[in-house]
């Protein structure tokens, strides 16, 4: 009993390592992100979601809208006829994410800017830094990446970033929020959580 219970961590162990060793990237397409706000005065649900693509300086990107409208953490169905949009996202060769920043979005950075969001090419160790100047709009200058494990999501494991302040999901994004990069540093009591995110009709992520 011992050596099966053996042969099967062993199994188990090999799956979640070949499995985080595939490279998941960033989604183009059909991939929603359903989040909830918290301040003192209140909490709400949005919905953000890639809809389409776009050129913006000979660069392409993939459009991101937002809908916001008395949402509840099952709402899941966004269109570009119920919300507005507010900017596009990229990934490049070396597994880094950038936003365009078209309306200032979600509160804080430049309108007609471009943020670097994360960078799935770090290891243990190392330091993600978003701005040398720490460019207004970044809540934090930097990151490190304490520790790097797996989640399971869906059926299949994906490298999870465990940083100082935030947590990353390859392929997924932050579980504060999609924008947790360029929220700003707040001055009041506010709480960003990613509730669920949802790839091609199918549920990746459910918060806990």
């Amino acid at each position: 009993k011992s050596f099966l219970f053996s042969l099967v961590i062993s199994a188990f162990c090999f799956t979640a390592n070949a499995q985080t060793n595939v490279y998941h990237p960033f989604p183009d397409s059909n991939a929603v992100w359903n989040e909830y706000t918290g301040t003192n005065s209140g909490y709400g649900y949005y919905i953000e979601s890639i809809i389409g693509d776009t050129i913006i300086n000979s660069i392409k990107y993939h459009k991101v809208y937002k809908h916001t409208e008395s949402l509840t953490p099952s709402d899941t169905i966004i269109t570009i006829s119920n919300s507005w949009f507010i900017g596009a996202i990229r990934e490049d060769s070396l597994k880094r994410i950038y936003f365009y920043n078209k309306y200032a979005v979600p509160c804080c950075g430049k309108t007609d800017s471009t943020y670097l969001l994360y960078d799935f090419s770090k290891h243990v160790g190392d330091t993600v830094f978003f701005s040398n100047n720490f460019q207004y709009g970044y809540t934090y200058p930097y990151l490190i990446v304490n520790s790097i494990d797996s989640i399971l999501a869906y059926n299949q494991y994906r490298k999870r970033f465990n940083l100082n302040g935030e947590t990353w999901i390859e392929g997924i994004g932050s579980t504060r929020s999609l924008f947790s990069a360029i929220l700003g540093i707040p001055t009041c009591f506010c709480t960003n959580e990613l509730v669920c995110y949802k790839y091609r009709d199918t549920s990746y992520y459910l918060n806990p």
